[in-house]
């Protein structure tokens, strides 16, 4: 009888603790709140580190995209996305996989992936580089050109690739996207 009050007492203390750490979240805008504020969030990350022994040191978040994106310790990144955008989850780990060491630029690859209490996260390596939004500004025409032809070529390499599974996903995907896209583009 002891050990089955331990247990109850356990998943007690579980669902205690996911409830503080993954907030019950129906709509964007509730989401960009809680991905604006560090101090909700960050127990999330910490405890994704920790279960997965990838080092989170200063975690710091992009202020830009659609989910909570951080970069964990210069060489992972951590994706967090809400039950609302588990369809991006998906298609992200997908092309993730498929694309996979078939192209000739370099592309993330998956460290880990979870699910908790129906939100869904991805670690990923963090890619050499500047950010292009930060540089577009400060290049030359001419530099901006060779660019986005380096950007259509790696266009048509991915074209190239059997969707797989994505082409499954795709006419869900399409509709969740053409409902959304007037709320996504208010704020």
């Amino acid at each position: 009888m002891h050990y089955f009050y331990f247990w109850l007492l356990t998943l007690h203390d579980r669902e205690c603790r996911n409830m503080k750490l993954w907030p019950h979240i129906s709509i964007a805008e509730d989401f960009r709140r809680w991905r604006s504020a560090s101090h909700l969030w960050l127990p999330v990350v910490i405890e994704i580190a920790q279960k997965t022994n990838i080092d989170a040191v200063s975690p710091t978040s992009f202020k830009t995209g659609t989910n909570l994106v951080v970069d964990l310790n210069g060489n992972a990144i951590l994706k967090v996305f809400p039950p609302i955008y588990a369809a991006q989850f998906a298609a992200e780990r997908l092309a993730l996989r498929q694309l996979d060491g078939r192209l000739s630029v370099p592309i993330p690859r998956i460290l880990a992936e979870g699910e908790d209490s129906g939100w869904s996260w991805l670690i990923i390596t963090k890619l050499p580089g500047t950010v292009g939004s930060e540089v577009w500004p400060v290049l030359s025409e001419q530099e901006r050109i060779y660019i986005l032809g380096d950007i259509g070529r790696t266009i048509a390499e991915v074209q190239a690739v059997d969707p797989g599974e994505l082409l499954e996903m795709w006419p869900e995907f399409v509709k969740r996207q053409a409902e959304g896209c007037i709320e996504r583009h208010r704020h």
